[in-house]
């Protein structure tokens, strides 16, 4: 038979569970949440639940499932916690990112980004599954993710985030185009602008064209959605 696990997503204004894809529950994080409020508060919101094992995804420094650095926008006091021993199930623990990647993941060189609290980012090829932190990046005096994150979206509003979106989408429209010109060149065929096909599965064409490396968003529920 097999096992249920149980997904926890922890965030920093949020920690999300699921057991299936039309089972989902969650709560609050934030700045004073602690590990073991989090111990007693899955075990609160998976009453009724049955699983075998516990992933969880933490927003921070992760090696060898052990977390090796406290996350800034939770409580301190997670660094190298048992999470298996306080929540009582065998439990693996990665980068919040890094496991949102691998959920997304099909095939080639992709870039992954996740707008939430803050911004997660993980680099995905094969066999491979690299946290990055780009979200520490030094930009206009502080760091890309007081842009990226919560506190951008706070100063400098929805609208202005969704440009930023809107501009991504734009510029993967236009890398589809200019590969599917290439590829109708290479096999005889026409190549005017009209003909070509740009919808919103760009992320998906562009890649089965051939594209080297392809950036995926992942917008959380405290992101520009």
């Amino acid at each position: 038979m097999k096992k249920k696990v149980l997904v926890v997503d922890i965030g920093g204004t949020h920690v999300k569970l699921m057991i299936s894809r039309s089972e989902t529950r969650k709560f609050d994080s934030g700045m004073k949440f602690s590990p073991k409020q989090l111990a007693s508060e899955i075990k609160q919101h998976t009453r009724g639940w049955k699983y075998d094992s516990i992933s969880i995804g933490f927003p921070s420094v992760v090696k060898n499932g052990r977390i090796k650095k406290d996350p800034k926008h939770l409580a301190t006091g997670w660094i190298d916690w048992n999470f298996s021993k306080s929540l009582g199930k065998p439990t693996r623990v990665l980068n919040d990112a890094a496991m949102q990647a691998l959920g997304s993941y099909h095939g080639g060189r992709m870039l992954f980004l996740g707008l939430g609290t803050g911004l997660g980012s993980t680099l995905v090829w094969k066999k491979n599954l690299l946290p990055l932190e780009l979200g520490d990046l030094p930009y206009e005096g502080g760091i890309i993710e007081d842009v990226l994150g919560k506190a951008g979206l706070d100063r400098l509003g929805k609208r202005v985030m969704l440009v930023l979106g809107d501009e991504q989408d734009l510029a993967l429209r236009e890398l589809h185009m200019r590969r599917e010109k290439r590829r109708r060149r290479r096999e005889g065929k026409s190549h005017h602008t009209h003909d070509l096909p740009c919808d919103d599965l760009a992320f998906r064409e562009a890649y089965e064209l051939g594209v080297e490396c392809f950036v995926e968003f992942h917008v959380g529920d405290d992101g520009f959605r």
